[in-house]
């Protein structure tokens, strides 16, 4: 069967609720399956509820769920009428207030264990009750149209490049995207994903990926891996997402055989070629990079007959939608490194509260990722603007550097930053963290630098960590690494 191309969300759950409405939508352990029926009606209950709580269509909805199957359907039911922002309840109260200072929502909706958390925001706060979430249980009605230029989510980015900014996802953007993104894969209606982030994160949204396929998503709420697992072996998906941190505390939680998948996938920071291999051993399933950014819902796809540990190589769903550009924005020939540049119906129309255009006259967006762009139209991601070191002048990418570094079979995780030098400016300091019970000398480490990488860019430290410091997105905190090389710099001056 032919999966229609839709304009908006509410019109999928619309259709696979009128043409299959007993097929599941979402499960999760311990509770019954939601079918596209139900899903339809709890949709028309919620829009009840936001229109007696006086939400106009297109307003915006602060959400307090924590991770579970209701925070999956609630932010997709808000999306048919309103424009949900999923919100961590565990950020720090003065961070909440400024982002609601910004969003000014009409209402919140938490439970109550979030309802502390949302009363940092100057809106009502609205209490879930689970009776909107029981077909027939409350009033309903249809929910206002949307259209394509509508949001159907508002993220907040991860702040590694400042303050956080309100990111926009618009209903036709997940729909152009997830209809390529279905092509690319040769996805179908029989697809069962498994879904173990929370809304608030771009990875989380894929919810709304499923509904346009109308396909099922087997949802997550437990951070326990061996519950993860568990529920792996019990009800096994067909495929699943996740950033490189989740993928390997999975991996760590035991070694007992695991059931076949069609795919793995994974985005948001670079993967240890080790953690690689083994998730496609492990599931037997072969692991398929993504490249895409908050204001642009997977625009490019490894492929999946790449080895497991290869760098990847990010194919375009969509045609003329990349080029490297370079500091004037000129087009790069193949081979010839510059900074990604984006385009087309699956990138962003821009930030809430921008002062001025993100994107250029013709529509294309920097990304801030530098990459190399080969003959056969795959791009290469090869560092980040922001975070290039300068040494002396040579400015180097702490990427190419902690790909190295996590390629060596010890290493579980890296980071390379640029440290304070009196002399060069700036000079490279690595930090490892090795895999359980591996060991390697800093000699050793060095040694494996220098056979891979020019003498200039290996780092003059190498600091072996039980950890590194990651954002709620899974990214790496890099800010928070920079702060304490200046704070160290700064001590070894006095």
């Amino acid at each position: 069967m032919t999966t229609p191309e839709f304009r908006t969300v509410p019109e999928a759950i619309l259709h696979w609720a009128t043409v299959s409405p007993d097929a599941p939508a979402a499960l999760s352990p311990g509770l019954p399956a939601l079918d596209y029926g139900s899903l339809w009606r709890v949709t028309r209950q919620i829009a009840a509820v936001l229109a007696e709580a006086g939400v106009a269509p297109g307003e915006r909805i602060a959400l307090f769920i924590p991770q579970s199957r209701d925070a999956e359907v609630v932010n997709t039911a808000v999306s048919a009428m309103a424009a949900p922002v999923p919100l961590n309840p565990a950020a720090p109260p003065a961070a909440l207030r400024l982002l609601g200072n910004r969003l000014g929502p009409a209402i919140a909706i938490a439970t109550r264990e979030t309802e502390a958390a949302a009363a940092a925001l100057d809106c009502p706060v609205l209490l879930l009750d689970p009776g909107w979430l029981i077909p027939g249980a409350s009033p309903a009605i249809d929910p206002a149209p949307r259209s394509p230029e509508d949001p159907a989510i508002i993220l907040t980015t991860s702040g590694t490049t400042g303050e956080p900014r309100l990111i926009p996802r618009t209903h036709g953007q997940l729909a152009v995207s997830t209809a390529a993104w279905m092509e690319r894969l040769e996805f179908t209606r029989d697809n069962l994903g498994l879904i173990a982030a929370p809304p608030y994160h771009a990875m989380g949204t894929v919810f709304f990926r499923h509904v346009l396929a109308g396909s099922a998503a087997l949802i997550h709420p437990a951070a326990d891996m061996h519950t993860v697992l568990s529920s792996i072996r019990e009800t096994p998906p067909t495929w699943i997402l996740g950033v490189p941190s989740w993928y390997a505390a999975l991996m760590a939680a035991d070694d007992a055989p695991l059931p076949r998948l069609r795919m793995l996938m994974s985005g948001s920071a670079p993967m240890p070629a080790s953690l690689a291999e083994t998730l496609s051993r492990r599931f037997d399933a072969p692991m398929i990079f993504d490249y895409g950014l908050s204001e642009a819902p997977c625009l490019a796809l490894s492929d999946p007959h790449d080895e497991p540990g290869a760098e990847p190589r990010y194919l375009p769903l969509l045609p003329n939608t990349v080029r490297i550009a370079g500091p004037d924005g000129a087009p790069r020939s193949p081979g010839e490194e510059g900074e990604l540049v984006i385009g087309g119906p699956i990138v962003f129309p821009g930030s809430i509260g921008a002062t001025v255009p993100e994107r250029d006259p013709d529509g294309w967006y920097r990304t801030g990722d530098l990459g190399v762009l080969d003959p056969e139209g795959r791009f290469r991601v090869t560092g980040r603007l922001k975070h290039l070191i300068n040494r002396g002048g040579e400015m180097i990418s702490p990427l190419e550097i902690e790909r190295v570094l996590l390629a060596h079979p010890a290493v579980a995780d890296a980071a390379a930053i640029g440290a304070p030098h009196p002399v060069l400016g700036e000079d490279i300091i690595a930090l490892v963290v090795l895999h359980p019970g591996q060991e390697v000398s800093r000699r050793d480490l060095r040694r494996w630098l220098l056979d891979r990488l020019a003498p200039t860019k290996v780092p003059r430290e190498l600091d072996l960590r039980e950890r590194l410091p990651l954002l709620p997105s899974g990214k790496l905190d890099r800010r928070a690494l920079q702060a304490e090389a200046v704070a160290r710099a700064a001590q070894s001056r006095d």
